[in-house]
């Protein structure tokens, strides 16, 4: 853009958990990018922590966007990584995926060890599983506090840091408005996947079913939130009809989310004429 140093406004970035349909954060930072727009701060849950981690570390949406096109490239060999490290559940009828042992294979070298060393303050939620709360995790290594923010209950193994047992943000708060300071207008960003047909008749299996509950337990829960704090801009891109383990999708969820750039000009354009005022 011919204009990119024009936009100075001050805003914060709040990004939702989704699994795969939260890719579509990636458009959003690549537009972010062109206008010369950097958040004073980013907060994640799941997916949105992984992401919010790689933008607050330096990496321009263009990088991150190269790196989630690469690993969707080789998905089988993930795939089958991932299965190696799986761990059988009671009675043999389960298994967990190991969120640490994913991480190892699609976190970018460009992160660093700690919380921290980021460039721009971040904050990873996770859920205290019998805490039954929030847990927010803005310093210490970064690794844990990602694993811990994406271990879907029922799918990947919860996560234990420093004694206490942890499981995917979004049973919580999937779109961590309140660990953003207040005294900062935050653009809210929620990829979560759409809830299940209302007028389908399929009966789910057991991942269906545990991926269709989340999704009706976050979206209620995000509407109670939105009494308590409402963000300066709640934007939702169309990569969200696509369901959470869609990775192989990649790229039709990249260009489904293409429609959300012209909404982050206008918020931006707005942020400005109110710093302005």
């Amino acid at each position: 853009m011919t204009n990119a140093a024009r936009f100075t406004p001050r805003f914060s970035l709040a990004l939702s958990g989704g699994g795969a349909a939260a890719l579509g954060h990636i458009p959003v930072i690549e537009e972010l990018d062109a206008a010369g727009a950097r958040p004073e701060a980013i907060a994640g849950t799941s997916m949105g922590a992984l992401i919010g981690a790689c933008m607050a570390a330096g990496m321009t949406g263009a990088e991150i966007r190269d790196h989630a096109c690469g690993l969707s490239s080789n998905i089988a060999r993930i795939g089958a990584r991932m299965l190696r490290g799986a761990s059988w559940g009671d009675l043999g009828l389960s298994f967990f995926l190991d969120p640490a042992e994913i991480l190892k294979i699609v976190l970018p070298d460009a992160l660093p060890d700690r919380i921290e060393d980021l460039d721009i303050p971040f904050t990873a939620v996770a859920t205290d599983f019998y805490r039954q709360s929030e847990t927010r995790f803005d310093a210490g290594p970064l690794a844990p506090a990602l694993a811990a923010s994406m271990a879907i209950p029922g799918v990947f193994r919860p996560v234990v840091i420093d004694g206490r047992v942890h499981v995917d943000g979004g049973v919580c708060n999937n779109l961590p408005i309140e660990a953003l300071p207040e005294d900062c207008p935050v653009i809210a960003i929620d990829a979560v996947t759409d809830p299940p047909d209302e007028n389908a008749d399929q009966v789910p299996g057991p991942l269906m079913t545990s991926m269709g509950a989340m999704r009706i337990m976050m979206r209620a829960l995000l509407e109670r939130q939105l009494q308590d704090r409402e963000p300066f801009r709640l934007l939702r891109p169309d990569s969200r009809r696509f369901g959470p383990l869609d990775f192989r999708h990649t790229d039709d969820i990249l260009k489904a989310a293409e429609p959300i750039r012209a909404e982050i000009r206008d918020t931006l354009e707005e942020l400005d004429l109110k710093k302005s005022s």
